[in-house]
């Protein structure tokens, strides 16, 4: 596994603030939760989120067993800003035009990441 450097992330965020900013609360939440891809994705959902207890529930996923992540607050107002756009509707990551479930961030992560000018960094 590789961290984005502070200077890194600068710049990531400044591509995703320009091109991608619908998607920053995503990539929030990916990094400051640390869960994998399918988690992220395909297996949490608003019911397990429990926002005043600042706690994440992610169920059981490939090696990975249930469990409990605590919240801080970038990702907390991460999953405010999709809740919000969700009206509190699973899924979680939706498409903001059709509503439908977004299965991964390969459609625009990529991008993102090669116009930021970074090498060799992926989302768990």
């Amino acid at each position: 596994m590789r961290y984005l450097s502070p200077a890194e992330e600068q710049d990531l965020r400044a591509v995703l603030r320009a091109d991608y900013t619908e998607h920053e609360p995503e990539f929030d939440f990916a990094v400051h939760t640390g869960l994998r891809r399918s988690e992220q994705y395909r297996r949490i959902s608003w019911c397990d989120i429990k926002f005043g207890l600042r706690d994440l529930y992610a169920p059981r996923s490939k090696k990975i067993r249930n469990r409990h992540t605590e919240l801080n607050d970038t990702a907390l107002n991460a999953f405010r800003e999709l809740h919000r756009r969700t009206a509190g509707k699973d899924p979680i990551f939706a498409n903001q035009s059709n509503g439908e479930m977004v299965p991964s961030a390969r459609h625009w992560f990529g991008d993102a990441i090669n116009s930021s000018g970074i090498n060799d960094f992926h989302l768990a």
